[in-house]
């Protein structure tokens, strides 16, 4: 019988090597030649994907710390892809929006990101595909739990040494 928090370990291993096969053609490709990180190029293409989006809101769509989306943020305006605009009815809201250059930019890059997609899906079939979707987005939203004070649950967990079990014990 297999043991489940052995596969549970296979997965994450298997997640994370996926994680790092996506990024190192970028890295040694899109990123030098746009002089972009991971980071700046995902911040770009939500900000192209929604129209406009506040550091917040993109911290917690990619899943990143304020602070990693800052410096994002802070690089993309100074080379002239992003601006903030003032929220009319909300003074503290800054959301922020893609130049023209920005939106040249994300043009050029998103057939890249559909192609990388598309070759890394090829071996599936679309009903894998989207079960494989369903279930990703499954465990993203159980590590995006909030408890009843707003906190996320599994940074909670994992940076809780004592912690064990599974989510519920």
């Amino acid at each position: 019988m297999e043991n489940p928090t052995r596969i549970a370990e296979e997965t994450l291993f298997l997640i994370l090597e996926l994680s790092n096969l996506f990024t190192a053609p970028f890295s040694e490709h899109l990123g030098k030649m746009h002089d972009l990180t991971l980071n700046e190029h995902r911040t770009l293409l939500m900000i192209s994907e929604s129209g406009e989006a506040t550091a917040s809101e993109l911290a917690e769509t990619i899943g990143v710390s304020i602070m990693t989306i800052n410096r994002a943020v802070t690089k993309l305006k100074n080379q002239g892809r992003i601006v903030a605009r003032e929220d009319e009815e909300n003074r503290r809201r800054r959301p922020l929006r893609l130049t023209e250059i920005g939106e040249d930019l994300a043009r050029e890059m998103r057939p890249e990101s559909r192609r990388v997609a598309e070759f890394a899906t090829s071996d599936l079939q679309l009903d894998e595909v989207m079960a494989l979707r369903r279930h990703l987005q499954t465990m993203v939203a159980t590590l995006r739990a909030k408890d009843s004070d707003g906190a996320n649950v599994f940074r909670r967990f994992a940076l809780d040494p004592d912690a064990v079990g599974v989510k519920g014990d």
